[in-house]
């Protein structure tokens, strides 16, 4: 899987997350709070993954099911929509991330820290077949702890 495929997946994998965090407005910045994925609010989430809050780890544990969005566009693929959601998936091994002010980092412990490509491996494939009479564009990906 290339580095670029696997950037675009974590990034659609974060920003297309239904349920996010937010800490108070009231409290003090804690040093690492780690803070679940399904307890988190789109503006919490947002200010995560955009750096602002580094002492924020958010774990996304066993079995939360996420919305994918896919989104299309350029010369050979489009939509009416270019967003559009596909059937939930589920994560079956806990692990968390957090922006250092630079870039995503990943984690299964929440001490050892590591860029998508490090922490991740697997592969992306693509595919057509035929479902009940008309073409369908398959998406098989194969993600696992580097």
């Amino acid at each position: 899987m290339t580095n670029f495929t696997l950037k675009l997946l974590a990034s659609a994998f974060l920003i297309t997350t239904a349920l996010y965090a937010e800490p108070s407005e009231n409290s003090e910045p804690v040093e690492n709070q780690v803070i679940p994925l399904d307890e988190m609010t789109p503006s919490g989430l947002s200010d995560v993954t955009k750096g602002h809050l580094p002492h924020i780890f958010v774990l996304c544990d066993t079995g939360i099911e996420l919305a994918v969005n896919v989104f299309t566009s350029g010369e050979f693929l489009s939509s009416e929509n270019p967003y559009f959601e596909a059937p939930l998936v589920r994560i079956e091994k806990p692990f968390y991330f957090r922006h250092d002010g630079n870039e995503l980092l990943f984690s299964s412990d929440a001490s050892d820290w590591k860029n998508f490509s490090d922490f991740f491996t697997g592969s992306l494939n693509f595919g057509v077949e035929i479902k009940d009479c008309r073409p369908v564009l398959r998406f098989d990906i194969d993600l696992n702890e580097r």
